[in-house]
């Protein structure tokens, strides 16, 4: 279905007009003055600002000829390398829009990405070949816009996260939005261009822009480590003191494992800034920290639709961990069950306004009318997370979830996706996917009936076709009938029994 094409990066400079100049202008400002500091360092090659901003507009330069200008998708299939971050920076130069590609996802979800984000050109490692789109006409069709998404803002980057109909959704943020939390986010955190950041999150995840976009506009250092790195905590421990990195985002959970696995280690002594978010905070883990010498903690919060992290917490103190306060040009409201807001303190849904919203999902008008609502007398757009919180003296605390929305090492996923796809397998009758706690973080098991046992490994290779790894649950339990409440819906306490059983 795909066609590969080659072409040769040019070794000139782009000139012409910068299209977003906000962002593009603030990478300037910053090779001015660091040029020859490391902007970035990874496994195969390090590069400094002069270097990064060079290769960046040769790039940017080709994906001009190519006809990539404001509001052309731009696919982003690449390892973890400094050419990941240079094709972020030379689409940002001429104003495109960025669609980060997992090397690690199933070809038939990459491929929905690309169709529903109306994407052309996909760029791979060695920026020597491009990703012409689908050779079918009808594949070429633009995105259809609805009300939502009529806006005078251009997207810089397209998310896609879990969705509840069996396919992911897709997630624009405006350059407006973009810049609005790079700005605000940065001073709020107060990065330094002393600091030096680790980048572990897989690009698919929103937040890896604060490891990858946000730290070249400080003069931060940004150090890349390779997925095996990443994924054996005793060698990241060790990376993370060969490097000296003074700033870490992680999850809860992998912090947990961190903290476990370097009991007896000095890894903790040059971290200056620990941002947990991504699932929820407990106390227990801030006092952890504290007990390793870490004492600029905070607590991030955001759902992809207000742009990465909308609120930020310094959680060095109190008894309980709170969301924090909104970033600057962002708002909260609670609701109720009703939809009506909550006045003063309460508990209710939070909802989300302000600059750092979307402007709606890609070709979707259920979901658009479903989580985006409009409050108060001027009729301001709201995104309601399903978030339930308790607000006390201003301050939100996180209470759970109002649907069956999950986060598994960090990402955001919807049961009912993956109930989508186990239904499609032959012979399976009946599915129910819960979420159970582990010692380091939730893990997924999935309940089915059918008229002959299945094979685990065969169930995982058929969701390996349509899911990402992190999606598909790690046990399975055939069962020959759901046990039901008395509303006649399944009973989820009785299935999470069903496992203490049979799992141990």
């Amino acid at each position: 279905m795909f066609e590969y094409k080659s072409f040769t990066i040019l070794s000139y400079y782009l000139g012409g007009d910068i299209i977003n100049e906000r962002i593009w202008k603030q990478f300037e400002n910053v090779v001015s003055k660091y040029s020859n500091k490391n902007a970035v360092i990874g496994f195969d090659n390090t590069i400094n600002y002069s270097e990064l901003k060079r290769k960046s507009e040769h790039v940017a330069l080709k994906l001009l000829k190519l006809g990539v200008g404001r509001n052309v998708v731009v696919g982003v299939r690449m390892s973890r390398s400094t050419d990941l971050i240079v094709a972020y920076m030379a689409i940002i130069k001429v104003g495109g829009v960025i669609l980060p590609i997992d090397n690690s996802l199933p070809e038939l979800r990459i491929e929905y990405m690309l169709k529903a984000s109306n994407c052309s050109i996909v760029l791979t490692n060695d920026f020597l070949k491009c990703l012409s789109s689908y050779e079918k006409k009808e594949m070429l069709q633009k995105i259809e816009c609805n009300e939502t998404l009529s806006s005078n803002s251009d997207v810089a980057y397209i998310m896609f996260t879990s969705g509840t109909t069996g396919f992911p959704k897709g997630v624009p943020i405006t350059y407006d939005s973009f810049w609005a939390f790079l700005k605000n986010f940065t001073k709020t955190i107060n990065f330094i261009s002393d600091d030096i950041i680790a980048a572990l999150t897989t690009i698919s995840f929103d937040i890896s822009m604060v490891e990858l976009v946000l730290p070249v506009l400080s003069g931060m250092t940004i150090v890349l480590f390779h997925e095996k790195t990443i994924n054996n905590p005793y060698l990241l421990l060790e990376k993370i003191e060969t490097y000296g990195l003074t700033v870490i985002q992680t999850t809860p959970s992998r912090m947990d494992l961190l903290l476990e696995v370097g009991r007896k280690r000095d890894w903790c002594s040059k971290i200056k800034k620990v941002l947990i978010g991504g699932e929820n905070f407990p106390l227990s883990l801030r006092n952890q920290l504290h007990e390793n010498g870490i004492i600029n903690i905070f607590n991030v919060y955001g759902p992809t639709e207000a742009t990465i992290w909308i609120s930020v917490s310094n959680v060095n103190k109190g008894k309980r961990i709170d969301l924090g306060y909104p970033l600057l040009g962002n708002n909260f409201i609670i609701i109720d069950e009703n939809g009506n807001i909550i006045e003063g303190d309460g508990r209710g849904e939070l909802c989300i306004s302000g600059i750092q919203l979307t402007i709606g999902y890609l070709n979707n008008p259920e979901q658009n009318k479903d989580k985006f609502k409009y409050f108060g007398q001027t009729e301001e757009k709201f995104y309601l997370t399903g978030d339930i919180v308790e607000k006390i003296d201003d301050k939100y605390y996180f209470l759970g979830r109002k649907d069956e929305q999950v986060k598994i090492r960090g990402y955001r996923i919807e049961l009912e996706e993956i109930e989508h796809h186990m239904m499609k397998i032959n012979g399976i009758n009946k599915v129910k996917v819960l979420s159970k706690k582990g010692k380091y973080g939730n893990y997924l098991i999935g309940f089915y009936s059918s008229d002959a046992p299945i094979e685990a490994a065969d169930i995982r290779n058929e969701l390996k076709e349509y899911l990402a790894d992190y999606m598909i649950p790690s046990s399975y339990i055939r069962l020959k009938e759901f046990p039901c409440n008395v509303n006649g819906k399944v009973d989820r306490n009785k299935l999470l029994e069903l496992a203490n059983t049979n799992l141990g």
